[in-house]
């Protein structure tokens, strides 16, 4: 397969004995979603790293830079083709957790690339002519320099890079996301996506839906339920995450009922990061405890007065996740929790039980979930 080295210097050669201006250009076809990075982000990566390089002008010609990023699932795909003048390409690819960092993942790629070739191709005086004291080299960005005719050649062989170089050839594998600080020496590259540097924004995900369950048996309650998530960003695989959640139900949504009872609670839910990963979908097993307050009164009387009292309850969650695009996806909890202090809810005249704690209360909450 031909290397990056290789086609980009036959492209810059030949913009150079063209007579191009100062730095070697260099065209982009850029293709991603909307909101998923920029061209203009992409190229400034470029540049930072290949110093003598430049957007290439109207009918200017060069090597060019072909992009395009894509959501899979919870994934984002980027591939980076460089193509030459003469047609010869090669194609690199990446996966990673957002754009933004399959973004500068190939702008590192494409840069270690094109700044291969800057140290073998000469400078071009206005008459054709390249100086004797400058000669092209073989080696990447060092190397002695060998005498050459002050003549340019009408043909010149793209250079061949020697078999180890100061930087790691771009032939290489593709790039992890994680990695590209480390990829070329002596460059800089901002945080890695695994950094303590990553904003806190990237680390939370808010949730809202509807919930039903039984708090008071004989009787089923729907609400809503709101949800805060806190979780390292990884795509690939499942992770320890936290989840704050804020439950309301009541047990006369569905219709009229002889007694009414209402319940607002907290929730905090632990997942270790245990179960089952796809590409699209997840499965965990995940462990709960809600706290809050329970509040019941008679709808049967003429005169009805109300009673709260606290709600505790620790239990197991089942959550499944599917994404759906756009940073969003498709949350299910299923749980099953055990009322740590039992209730009993009676009315006097006649005295008649109306509700009392279950032995197991379950709890089930769908939730559109969507990372910040």
């Amino acid at each position: 397969m031909i290397s990056f080295a290789a086609i980009s210097a036959v492209a810059l050669l030949a913009a150079v004995r063209a007579g191009a201006p100062a730095g070697y250009p260099v065209r982009v076809v850029w293709d991603a979603p909307a909101g998923c990075s920029d061209v203009d982000t992409f190229f400034a990566g470029v540049a930072a790293r290949a110093e003598r390089v430049r957007r290439a002008g109207l009918g200017e010609e060069g090597p060019r830079l072909e992009v395009k990023l894509a959501r899979q699932g919870t994934k984002v795909h980027g591939e980076l083709r460089l193509v030459a003048d003469d047609g010869g390409s090669d194609l690199r690819k990446v996966d990673g957790a957002t754009c933004d960092e399959v973004a500068e993942a190939l702008s590192l790629t494409a840069a270690l690339a094109l700044s291969t070739s800057a140290g073998v191709v000469p400078s071009a005086s206005p008459g054709g002519q390249a100086p004797s004291s400058v000669a092209p080299q073989a080696n990447t960005l060092a190397g002695p320099a060998v005498p050459t005719s002050t003549t340019a050649p009408a043909a010149t062989p793209a250079p061949a890079l020697p078999p180890a170089s100061p930087a790691p050839p771009p032939a290489l594998a593709p790039v992890r996301p994680a990695a590209p600080a480390q990829a070329a020496s002596g460059v800089s590259s901002g945080s890695s996506p695994a950094s303590p540097g990553r904003s806190l924004s990237s680390w939370l995900a808010v949730g809202l839906g509807p919930a039903v369950g039984e708090v008071v048996a004989p009787h089923l309650s729907v609400g809503g339920t709101a949800q805060l998530h806190v979780a390292a960003p990884r795509g690939d695989r499942l992770v320890p995450s936290a989840t704050l959640g804020f439950l309301y139900l009541r047990n006369d949504l569905l219709g009229t009922a002889d007694a009414l009872f209402r319940l607002v609670a907290a929730s905090v839910t632990a997942c270790p990061g245990w179960g089952w990963h796809g590409s699209v979908a997840s499965v965990e097993a995940c462990a709960t405890g809600v706290g809050g307050w329970l509040m019941g009164s008679d709808a049967g009387v003429t005169v009805s007065r109300s009673v709260s009292r606290s709600w505790w309850s620790a239990g197991a969650v089942l959550r499944a996740r599917a994404t759906i695009g756009a940073g969003f996806a498709l949350q299910l909890d299923a749980s099953a929790a055990v009322p740590l202090v039992k209730r009993r809810f009676v009315t006097t005249t006649p005295e008649q039980t109306v509700g009392t704690s279950p032995a197991v209360a379950p709890l089930v909450g769908l939730t559109v979930v969507h990372r910040l």
